[in-house]
């Protein structure tokens, strides 16, 4: 999973570099709590982006909608903050305490073809998960570029809703 701020340049040059500094700190302390709580370990950072890895699809589903909710809730301040998240599922590469190889460079083009606030899932997550929760198809990440990889991935948006049963049979199995 790719956290991603949305407008983060225009926040940045809003606040200077210092005050973004420490804007990242608690930023990234929100991402890394709800990261944890749902079993996952951060990969690492780069900007204001975070990577992450989870044991399971619905982990990986279920924390990016927690992200959500809680950077919607609390962080609201200088202006309301928005993300943008990639979910892929498959084997990383373990490099020399960093994860690398398609599915890292997949999860990146899902996440860049996110809006602001959304939650895109390649076919491998959108598979696990579909039965359980509304997924709207958006078509090939990436299509109009030229991509090293072979097949684009396609990408899902994750639709979330309070009540929504198919969330609660999501996070019932990501428990057991």
């Amino acid at each position: 999973m790719f956290v991603d701020i949305a407008g983060s340049t225009t926040l940045n040059e809003e606040l200077g570099d210092e005050a973004w500094s420490r804007f990242l700190v608690g930023f990234r302390e929100l991402v890394r709590h709800n990261v944890v709580f749902r079993s996952g370990s951060e990969v690492g950072t780069r900007g204001d982006g975070l990577l992450a890895s989870y044991p399971s699809p619905a982990d990986a589903v279920l924390s990016p909608v927690d992200i959500q909710r809680e950077v919607g809730a609390k962080l609201t301040e200088p202006r309301p903050l928005s993300v943008r998240i990639g979910v892929d599922a498959g084997e990383a590469v373990h490099d020399d305490g960093d994860l690398s190889g398609r599915v890292i460079d997949i999860t990146s083009r899902v996440t860049s073809e996110a809006a602001s606030g959304e939650i895109l899932v390649t076919e491998p997550v959108a598979e696990y998960v579909d039965s359980r929760l509304r997924l709207e198809d958006r078509g090939v990440a990436g299509a109009e570029e030229d991509h090293p990889t072979p097949a684009p991935p396609r990408g899902r948006l994750v639709r979330s809703g309070r009540g929504d049963r198919g969330w609660d049979r999501l996070r019932r199995q990501a428990a057991s």
